[in-house]
């Protein structure tokens, strides 16, 4: 189906038992499948399991093992833990589960905004190996946030989402906002209705359309502001441009949509960024400063390995006070790259500019 762009599965439970296990490879061996094909998707699917409680030692086995099981049928698999300033014992043990897992995702909740807390945020980061492919298995969330983009939430019960891929789909048109709001009302309907339809027949409540902007291989979230506005994204005006454009996008009152209105900033794929940072006309502050606007997710943010302690404490509590400020959840995966700020790296496909995260 043109405009979808990813499934997520989540598997409700009290934790990742075998329970769990059971139901996620159930999922994986006869409901992907089906959803796949009917989707007609051409990215691999995730799964979502339960907040990480109990014995880290028998949670990271039960995740080994389902790995092999799913292997070559999911991208990710994805759990969460709530950081708070009690947890940092925790952390080493944290760390282990992305060195000694490939697909596993974790998503760690910041319940506070204390030093400690963050503190131990950094720990993590900053003690994984230099490959990008371990920075992107790590997410930071503030409130809560359902997204189908990445395996990021728990829910209560075993439910699906989808999420679409709109912006590849808009067609150069004068009115840009009224095709934008055609498009979402399209895609949405089809998926809707397609995913209703696959709930009843294999027995899996529908959780909803994930309609949140993301940037697409055509256009990008950047290059869309820029339309609107008409001035470059990096200048003033950017926030209050999401802000109107996401009133303009709820309006439409979707009654079974997750994160109308909202906007994920990929950067990896956005090369108009790439070359905003290569220029130093935004910096890491400048993404951050972005979390009090209607954007949800700061994805894939590159920058020096030689990045302070403190830089990142103060980047990742400011996103926090931000995000929490304007009452909304939001995630960030940052990548640590042994570069210069300006130096290309590649992360996958992709040839991304180093951030500079002082200025």
């Amino acid at each position: 189906m043109m405009g979808m762009h990813r499934l997520t599965i989540y598997v409700s439970g009290r934790q990742v038992d075998a329970n769990v296990l059971s139901k996620a490879i159930y999922y994986v061996d006869v409901v992907i499948p089906k959803m796949f094909t009917t989707l007609s998707l051409s990215k691999l699917p995730y799964l979502a399991l339960p907040r990480l409680e109990g014995s880290f030692d028998e949670i990271i086995n039960n995740l080994k093992e389902l790995e092999r099981l799913c292997r070559g049928r999911v991208s990710l698999i994805g759990v969460q833990y709530d950081m708070t300033h009690e947890s940092i014992e925790f952390v080493k043990s944290l760390n282990v589960i992305i060195k000694e897992t490939q697909m596993t995702m974790l998503n760690l909740r910041l319940r506070d905004d204390r030093n400690e807390t963050i503190a131990g945020v950094v720990e993590l980061l900053k003690e994984l190996e230099t490959s990008w492919m371990d920075y992107a298995r790590v997410a930071i969330s503030i409130n809560d946030i359902l997204t189908a983009n990445l395996p990021l939430s728990t829910i209560e019960r075993d439910s699906f989402a989808v999420s679409l891929s709109v912006l590849d789909s808009l067609k150069p048109v004068e009115d840009v906002r009224a095709e934008l709001k055609s498009r979402v009302v399209e895609l949405y309907s089809n998926a809707r209705d397609k995913c209703t339809e696959l709930s009843r027949e294999m027995k899996l409540e529908f959780a909803g359309v994930d309609t949140s902007l993301i940037s697409g291989s055509k256009l990008s979230l950047t290059q869309l502001v820029e339309i609107l506005k008409g001035l470059p994204f990096y200048s003033v005006g950017t926030v209050s441009e999401l802000v109107h454009l996401s009133d303009y996008l709820s309006s439409l009152k979707l009654e079974e949509s997750i994160n109308l209105g909202k906007f994920i900033v990929s950067y990896p794929n956005d090369l108009t960024l790439n070359n905003y940072a290569s220029m130093e006309t935004m910096t890491l502050k400048d993404f951050a400063y972005l979390a009090v606007s209607p954007v949800i997710g700061l994805d894939m943010l590159v920058v020096p390995s030689w990045t302070s302690d403190e830089v990142l404490m103060r980047f990742f509590k400011e996103v926090s006070m931000l995000s929490r400020l304007t009452k909304k959840g939001i995630f960030i995966r940052i990548v640590l790259a042994d570069a210069e700020p300006g130096e290309r790296v590649s992360i996958g496909e992709y040839d991304v500019t180093v951030i500079e995260p002082l200025l």
